[in-house]
């Protein structure tokens, strides 16, 4: 009878245990998800960061510039240190540029018409994606100004949306590697948990070792003075401090009486 009770024990906790298992299996697969979805929007926006930045790098090195006319050379160190895209146009058209298609830059080439509307006609900085050429990219775009403060062209930084997503990428796979490495983690520990509970909730006892040893409490031996004496034991320090104080007074008491017709 108490096998079969092991048995229907063992066979129930076994449920709960897969259970407990599956369910924390889709825990840490949603965690692993939503963890996914954040960093992708922080990596975004981490790189359209680093586009401003590049167009602010890009205007600062152009205004201590004393290098040659042809300003390509100053775009490749940049695109090195910052492992970014630059253009430089000269009003619509890309003067200079690090950006190549089929082995050639896009010298020559126009900004598209809604982009001219916004930056050389309007006057105002975009941040945002933009396609050059048929490949998207994230983009920083700022207008620059003649000595009159007129807009006579424009800067440009920017990362291809496939070396984005190549980033994004490995990430992801990290991520979802590190959550398969729990999942099957916490499954071998759960399963270990269910097949050997002896071992993990009570473990086999030490034998071999000396019970502890507490030596006995000695009492208090009685306490006399004169013709009284404590005859009951001392229970504790401020029990006997009470008892010691009155025997005291009552012996003092009595050794003060004067015996009766001793008057002088």
């Amino acid at each position: 009878m108490s096998k079969v009770r092991n048995k229907r024990r063992h066979r129930i906790g076994t449920k709960v245990g897969l259970l407990m298992a599956l369910m924390l299996a889709v825990s840490i697969a949603l965690v692993v998800f939503l963890c996914v979805a954040m960093f992708y929007k922080l990596t975004m926006r981490t790189l359209r960061d680093e586009c401003v930045d590049g167009t602010s790098m890009l205007a600062y090195e152009l205004e201590h510039y004393t290098g040659p006319e042809d300003k390509t050379q100053l775009l490749d160190d940049l695109k090195m240190r910052m492992d970014c895209e630059f253009t430089i146009f000269e009003g619509d058209v890309r003067a200079y540029t690090t950006v190549q298609q089929q082995g050639e830059r896009l010298v020559g080439t126009k900004l598209s018409e809604d982009l001219v509307d916004v930056i050389l006609k309007q006057g105002q900085s975009y941040v945002g994606n933009t396609k050059i050429m048929g490949v998207d990219h994230l983009c920083s775009y700022v207008p620059t100004y003649d000595k009159s403060g007129q807009v006579n062209g424009l800067l440009f930084a920017g990362i291809s949306s496939q070396q984005a997503n190549e980033h994004i990428y490995q990430t992801v796979k990290t991520a979802f590697l590190a959550g398969a490495v729990l999942i099957v983690l916490s499954i071998v520990l759960m399963g270990i948990y269910i097949c050997f509970p002896k071992y993990v909730i009570q473990p086999p006892a030490l034998s071999g070792l000396p019970a502890p040893h507490c030596p006995p409490i000695a009492l208090p031996a009685p306490i006399s003075h004169g013709s009284s004496a404590l005859t009951h034991p001392l229970h504790s320090p401020a029990q006997s401090h009470l008892d010691l104080t009155t025997v005291i007074q009552s012996t003092s008491d009595q050794n003060h009486l004067i015996p009766a017709g001793n008057f002088p």
